[in-house]
């Protein structure tokens, strides 16, 4: 048993037995959980069969039984291994592994996945608990820590922790809780005015993991994971600037509209800072250029409108030339994904995610893995080497958002949108989401020169649709279905018609 990589963790359980009748017919610790693949037993009278142990699954028990399939039977691999990863690591707290002596809720790596945990889990308990335990932790100076519970890291957190906002924004976007925005805006505005005493002319220059953890080639070090291609100061300026737009929304809805103005404005100051410090409008370059970079400005939407494509295209450029190495981390291999998805690469984000070659979640499947990978790589070392970690399971936001189309835009899923993005090689997609509403369900597929998708809105709720070949339909509750030739050449545009 090679157990190097749990580090401080025993895991070791011992029984003692009494050897006189009272030994219990079953037993198991009761104290602590162990993230395990295989299990040594020493000191068995006799030989040991599968009946004498039995392995107990334990989690917090928050599924929703949403789904997602498609036709390409990789990505539905690489789906259930998200959901596994995922479900591992809800122990009341979302921890980042369930097996070394770590088990704490980072919130760097919470910040993508916090978009992808409500598809597919209940975050009506667990993301108030987030956003409590944030609050808890919070000094006198608006100070939050790299992990809550706080057991780890360090005071103050990385400022890519935009996940307690984000965990108060989804919980109102999913289950539609407004009251834990009310509870917890305090609290996320003197963390964004910590940061904004940290910043020197609207640019927070400190930073600790930034994009974390991307393929080793593209980090400083064997066991540095930190980027060197991706400044740690341009995502902490990046996530200021996302804070101060999210507080803006968040004010607006709890109707304090002097504080809507007052975030909106240091916003576009942020905005203004940036662009200078990073912006190259003649080249489209973003700071240093890397994908990381690129994909990040294009996701916050922090560049000016009329460079977006240019932005784009040298993203575009950047994987062709790498052949698809990509060296995004933690965080941006999300936004790569989404970015190039809205900006008319995404053939590129399908060939992302249908990757088998290192890097990629595929090339774990390949070398027998259930879970997620805390890093791309194969590798015994005692270090960064968790093969069950939830951060890269985010891809599957991606795949509800894009390759299924949906998202909610009002609270709860009172309103959503519709608008699935279909790959050249993928003939289909469907998935359901469970909401405060009832079943939200989508499906599309070619077949017999048809696009048809079809669309389930429960009552009091509707949805925004925006359909591949460019219609755009507001649906209320019912069932409803469209239908399009099916053009494979994307320049031409079909004509659909609705069968409600």
């Amino acid at each position: 048993m090679y157990t190097a990589p749990l580090r401080g963790a025993a895991s070791t359980d011992t029984y003692t037995a009494a050897g006189d009748g009272r030994d219990l017919a079953v037993w198991q610790p009761e104290f602590t959980y162990h993230g395990f693949r295989y299990a040594e037993v020493t000191g068995w009278p006799g030989v040991l069969s599968r009946d004498d142990v039995q392995a107990v699954r334990l989690y917090t028990d928050a599924a929703l039984g949403s789904t997602f399939t498609c036709g390409s039977s990789l990505v539905n691999a690489v789906y259930q291994a998200c959901i596994l990863t995922e479900r591992d690591n809800i122990q009341s707290v979302l921890t980042d592994c369930p097996q070394r002596d770590e088990r704490m809720g980072w919130m760097n790596d919470a910040t993508v996945r916090f978009e992808a945990v409500p598809y597919d889990f209940d975050v009506g308990r667990l993301f108030p608990k987030v956003v409590r335990d944030c609050m808890d932790v919070q000094d006198g100076e608006g100070r939050i820590t790299c992990t809550a519970p706080f057991g780890f890291g360090a005071r103050p957190a990385d400022p890519v922790c935009s996940s307690y906002l984000i965990a108060g924004w989804q919980s109102w976007l999913h289950t539609g809780n407004e009251e834990i925005l009310r509870e917890g805006y305090p609290g996320f505005c003197a963390w964004n005015e910590y940061l904004a005493g940290r910043s020197e002319n609207g640019i927070v220059r400190y930073g600790y993991y930034g994009d974390w953890a991307a393929p080793v080639y593209a980090c400083r070090g064997e066991e540095d994971a930190s980027s060197a291609v991706t400044p740690a100061a341009l995502l902490s300026t990046g996530y200021f600037y996302y804070n101060s737009r999210l507080l803006a929304k968040m004010a607006g809805l709890l109707g304090k509209r002097e504080d809507a103005v007052r975030h909106a404005e240091r916003a576009e100051r942020i905005r203004g800072a940036f662009l200078r410090e990073w912006w190259d409008g003649k080249t489209g370059r973003v700071g240093t250029g890397s994908q990381g970079c690129q994909a990040f400005a294009l996701w916050l939407g922090i560049l000016p409108e009329g460079d977006r494509a240019r932005a784009a295209a040298l993203l575009h450029r950047d994987l062709l030339d790498r052949e698809f190495r990509f060296t995004t981390g933690n965080l941006c291999t999300r936004y790569l994904m989404d970015s190039l998805s809205r900006f008319g690469y995404l053939e590129d984000a399908w060939t992302l995610a249908v990757r088998e070659e290192y890097p990629s979640i595929g090339y774990m499947l390949q070398n027998e893995a259930t879970t997620v990978w805390e890093r791309f790589e194969l590798k015994k070392s005692p270090e960064m080497n968790s093969h069950n970690h939830p951060m890269y399971g985010a891809v599957r936001y991606w795949y509800y958002a894009f390759l299924a189309g949906l998202a909610p835009t009002d609270a709860g899923w009172r309103r959503f949108s519709f608008e699935p993005y279909l790959p050249e090689k993928l003939l289909s997609a469907s998935a359901s989401v469970e909401t405060p509403y009832g079943q939200v369900s989508a499906r599309w597929v070619r077949q017999y020169d048809e696009i048809r998708a079809s669309l389930h809105v429960p009552h009091g709720a509707s949805a925004d649709v925006r359909l591949p070949w460019g219609e755009t339909v507001r649906a209320g509750a019912g069932f409803h279905q469209w239908s399009a030739p099916w053009k494979k050449n994307e320049n031409e545009k079909s004509e659909g018609r609705r069968e409600d």
